[in-house]
């Protein structure tokens, strides 16, 4: 694989799941970017088993990465993209399919857990572990039990099927949690994980990505990716919508960030506070590379094609900014 990277560069990481091209060799990998100027910097992290979220340690600065097809979280050397060890081993604490994860400011790391259909043992719902050893603590939330003949029936409002990425709030330290099959946007007490309430909106289908706003700019609202596509207006495309955190409706004065994306999925803020947002280009065009493109901050205008051309980013399932070798 190809050398870590040079120490002081700011960078953003991709992990690339799968590839619809035959003979791809850049699935199950993450892939390396210039933070500034979105020049490919390299395969970063071969071979890895199914790499969705990731997140940077604050205390280590080393790179977790979630493992969905092994059940457990990595831990890997953020320079050099070396493999450390298992930090969550697979299956603890009944993890299966982990989606996404985070470090909370208490230094609890909190992953995402989905059984898969006919599976035994795994838990539905958000998991906590220790920040520093990575043993399991506790089922932080319960997601439900899933009932096989209907996985998206969900009677229960708190209830989680099919999470998918998962933030805090800097405005009131909730932890939301995307809920793909039921198309819906839950809030949690973070440190209790007692349910608070949920989004709702017929706009939301599909969601995957999650960002939360801090800063002067809407502070506290929700971005959400949707798949959702206005059939009466052409070239509608699909959209991040932007929920206000307070009132759990569409903030009024600005609903739709952005339109005309592809199969959106995880965001990233970058240092500018624009979005970095992946488009899986593949779910259109097997022959297409999917990509990472830029939407302004506030306005959600399209600034441009982050990952520029190259055509080695597949199936992209999480994205991560770091500084390389810097405090």
């Amino acid at each position: 694989h190809t050398a870590g990277a040079a120490p002081g560069t700011r960078n953003v990481l991709a992990s690339s799941f799968e590839c619809a091209v035959e003979g791809c060799s850049f699935e199950n990998a993450v892939l390396r970017y210039d933070a500034s100027t979105g020049a490919y910097g390299g395969l970063h992290i071969p071979d890895i088993p199914g790499p969705y979220g990731m997140v940077v340690h604050r205390k280590t600065g080393r790179l977790l990465i979630a493992l969905r097809a092994e059940n457990a979280v990595a831990e890997y050397d953020a320079r050099t993209g070396t493999y450390l060890r298992d930090f969550v081993t697979p299956g603890s604490g009944g993890l299966g399919n982990p989606k996404d994860l985070l470090l909370t400011a208490g230094n609890k790391l909190l992953v995402t857990s989905t059984p898969e259909i006919g599976s035994t043992g795994v838990v539905n719902g958000i998991l906590e572990y220790d920040g520093d050893t990575g043993q399991f603590i506790r089922v932080l939330v319960n997601g439900g039990t899933i009932n096989p003949a209907f996985p998206e029936d969900c009677g229960d409002p708190s209830c989680i099927r099919g999470a998918n990425n998962i933030a805090i709030s800097p405005a009131n330290g909730n932890l939301y949690v995307v809920s793909g099959l039921t198309n819906r946007i839950l809030e949690y007490n973070v440190t209790t994980g007692e349910y608070v309430g949920r989004i709702i909106s017929g706009f939301l289908i599909e969601p995957i990505g999650l960002l939360i706003r801090s800063g002067a700019v809407r502070p506290g609202n929700l971005l959400v990716t949707t798949r959702w596509v206005d059939q009466s207006i052409p070239c509608d495309g699909e959209k991040i919508m932007e929920f206000d955190y307070i009132t759990r409706n569409l903030y009024p004065q600005w609903p739709v960030l952005a339109t005309g994306l592809i199969a959106p999925g995880p965001m990233l803020f970058d240092d500018a506070a624009n979005v970095l947002v992946t488009e899986y280009v593949g779910s259109i065009s097997a022959i297409q590379p999917d990509r990472i493109v830029i939407r302004h901050g506030t306005n959600g205008a399209h600034l441009g094609i982050f990952s520029g051309s190259n055509p080695n980013l597949h199936g992209p399932t999480g994205l991560a900014r770091i500084a390389f070798g810097l405090a």
